[in-house]
């Protein structure tokens, strides 16, 4: 057993010793330009647009194999030729691939010639901070983009590309393509096709946009169960008729454009072999369309499948007597949901302009149909009435901050409750189309521009083990928390319930 003098001078030593390993790792760490005082790293900076579309991207067609896109477009001349090189950029989506942030950017590339190529580039920081583009693939000639996400560390991109029997003009089929990041290089892991078919129930005249190139005559020619057809045209905002009713030598064949807006009369159920946005929900017959040829009631909006939450946004333009427009919202069973009045602006012989938000309240996500259309002066009846399928949704209570509503989410439902210590909770469900790791990038961001330090916590698990994010905030009126459920929401989305107090203790 040691004497009381031995541990006594071993003290001292014990001291020495451990003086001089801090002064070691004060000086290591002073050689590294490092202090303890010092703050981590900060996370890497996000991907923004505007920086996609001021980028160099590697191009086979520039002769240096570069194009650095400015303002979301480059140009240079071809040798020898009166033509140009143009890309341009379409399209960009946000998330997280291999492990980290990314973005995915889809370029269109023409050589002057009658092709029009497109190409799928991943994008991430490097070391530096730099973003660069770090794989690319090439998706087809002349396609047409519907659709660009990140989906659980894979990137899905749907567009209407060519059958077999498809002229390069005129693509015919709804196609999507899943990539995933393997050896650095983009790799197709799941494909899908099918035809681009849009069935039309019978009765209704409803509002579309179109997805692709084609001409009206050869919607009519193919669907003889319609009736007419009507399109837009946004260079100068005037509707042409296209109509059954004339003879065929006589019928306009109009061109339509990808996001022309139509509106299709429809006088038996039928199918059209083009690629229109889905149909409408179930409305009843048109109880009195308006003429075709002569249309009184012109409708902007809303849009086949549009969804709204809290209100309606209606637009046209109208024939109206004493200038009056009635809108009705209707449920699957043919309930009224709303009934009201807006005025054009100036009434009839003349059109007049209409724009009105019908405010519309449900508890849950619901089918309905708009109904816009003219009383008659004569007996009272529903006459030139255009009418189309929407969904509505559950809106956003007033007092929930928007910088926890996810860009781009249906709100699925929301309460309110309260506690003994007089706390207020109000929750809202989200149904989200992103994985885990891109919401909760997005809810570090939203964190971050609130007006109040704090931290995110997510190493935390919910039910069945789902991911929980924790906001702790400081000196604001609310605490908050987000629950998310991959694949819980409509449609398989992520259900995101996010949870605020409005006045947690302390606050």
């Amino acid at each position: 057993m040691p004497s009381t003098l031995t541990r006594r001078r071993t003290l001292p030593l014990l001291a020495l010793l451990l003086a001089g390993m801090v002064l070691l790792a004060t000086a290591q760490g002073a050689a590294q330009g490092l202090d303890e005082d010092d703050d981590p790293a900060p996370p890497p900076v996000p991907l923004t647009g505007d920086e996609l579309r001021d980028l160099s991207y590697p191009n086979d067609w520039p002769a240096d194999g570069v194009a650095p896109l400015s303002d979301g477009a480059y140009s240079e001349p071809i040798p020898d030729s009166a033509a140009q090189v143009a890309v341009e950029f379409r399209r960009a989506a946000f998330g997280r691939l291999d492990g980290r942030d990314a973005a995915a950017v889809v370029l269109a590339t023409s050589g002057g010639g009658s092709g029009t190529f497109y190409e799928l580039h991943v994008v991430t920081r490097d070391a530096t901070g730099a973003a660069q583009s770090i794989a690319r693939h090439m998706l087809g000639d002349r396609i047409r983009l519907q659709g660009l996400a990140f989906d659980h560390d894979t990137i899905r991109v749907d567009f209407t590309g060519h059958g077999p029997d498809d002229g390069l003009c005129c693509p015919t089929r709804n196609i999507t393509h899943v990539f995933g990041l393997s050896n650095g290089a983009l790799e197709l892991v799941r494909a899908a096709e099918a035809p681009a078919v849009q069935a039309v129930a019978e009765g209704p005249t409803f509002l579309a946009w179109f997805r692709g190139h084609t001409t009206s005559g050869a919607i009519l020619g193919s669907a003889g169960a319609l009736e007419s057809i009507q399109v837009f045209n946004p260079a100068d905002e005037t509707w042409t008729v296209d109509s059954r009713g004339l003879p065929p030598d006589l019928r306009p064949s109009l061109l339509v454009d990808p996001g022309t807006l139509l509106i299709v009369q429809a006088r038996d159920a039928t199918e059209i072999p083009v690629p229109l946005l889905p149909a409408p929900a179930p409305c009843p017959r048109n109880p009195g369309p308006a003429d075709p040829l002569d249309p009184s009631m012109i409708v902007h909006g809303p849009g086949n499948g549009e969804t709204f939450a809290g209100a309606v946004a209606v637009s046209g333009v109208a024939r109206a007597f004493e200038a009056n427009v009635r809108v009705r919202v209707l449920d699957p069973d043919g309930g009224v949901l709303a009934d009201t009045f807006t005025t054009a602006s100036v009434g009839g012989p003349d059109f007049g302009d209409f724009a009105a938000d019908i405010p519309v309240t449900v508890e849950e996500e619901t089918a309905a149909c708009v109904q816009i259309f003219e009383d008659s002066a004569r007996d009272g009846r529903m006459v030139n009435v255009v009418q189309t399928g929407v969904r509505l949704l559950p809106g956003l209570p007033a007092d929930f901050p928007l910088a926890l509503a996810y860009p781009g989410a249906t709100v699925v439902s929301d309460s309110r409750s309260s506690n003994d210590e007089g706390e207020t909770f109000v929750t809202v469900e989200l149904a989200v189309d992103a994985d885990t790791a891109t919401i909760l990038a997005y809810y570090a961001r939203a964190f971050a521009t609130l007006p109040a330090p704090g931290d995110i916590f997510d190493g935390y698990t919910g039910p069945d083990d789902t991911p929980v994010i924790t906001l702790a905030l400081q000196d604001v009126s609310f605490a908050a928390d987000a629950i998310i459920q991959e694949g819980a929401g409509p449609g398989g989305a992520a259900l995101v319930e996010v949870t605020i107090n409005l006045n947690p203790p302390g606050a």
